[in-house]
């Protein structure tokens, strides 16, 4: 989980985000999940999934400096123990398959308000400046015409504890 960021367990059980989504309508993402994942042999492993994002730094063209943020997870077993890379990347692929772009954007939307919430905590600490950088194209995709085959449409419900099934023994691409 090297340079991911996640909010503490600190926060209160059943605690969300709230932001505004890109269309300015309220939006709120729940900072902790849970997910059963039901292996080989009938065995289920419990986990608990945390809001988390990436971040990378990169000097643009202008000379000034742009954070590019990464939604993801960071998952920890029943005890609290954090889950190990091999098993974390499966494992997240498996969760965010389910999310369509909206829970993306609106990911990296509340990612956004957490950072530009935040007040520097030192002289030297970066300050941030809220507004995503938009990119236009002549051509693009009309996901109204696509329609929504249903698949996956049970998981997307905020709150709901999923229960997936996971391959024995997964490989991850990078």
């Amino acid at each position: 989980m090297k340079e991911t960021y996640f909010l503490p367990e600190m926060i209160a059980e059943g605690a969300q985000l709230e932001s505004l989504g890109f269309g300015g309508k309220k939006i709120r993402i729940p900072i902790r999940g849970r997910v059963a994942f039901r292996r080989s042999g009938g065995v289920t492993e419990v986990n608990f999934h945390y809001f988390a994002f990436r971040l990378k730094l990169a000097r643009g063209l202008d000379q000034d400096f742009y954070v590019q943020l990464t939604p993801t997870l960071a998952f920890f077993n029943e005890k609290g123990e954090a889950v190990d890379d091999k098993n974390a990347l499966s494992r997240l692929r498996r969760v965010t398959k389910t999310w369509d772009n909206e829970e993306w954007l609106n990911r990296i939307m509340a990612t956004e308000h957490v950072l530009c919430g935040s007040a520097p905590t030192g002289g030297s600490d970066p300050g941030f400046e809220s507004g995503l950088i938009t990119l236009n194209s002549p051509r693009g995709l009309d996901e109204a015409v696509l329609g929504s085959n249903g698949a996956g449409d049970h998981l997307k419900m905020p709150g709901q504890e999923l229960e997936l099934d996971e391959p024995e023994a997964e490989e991850p691409n990078e």
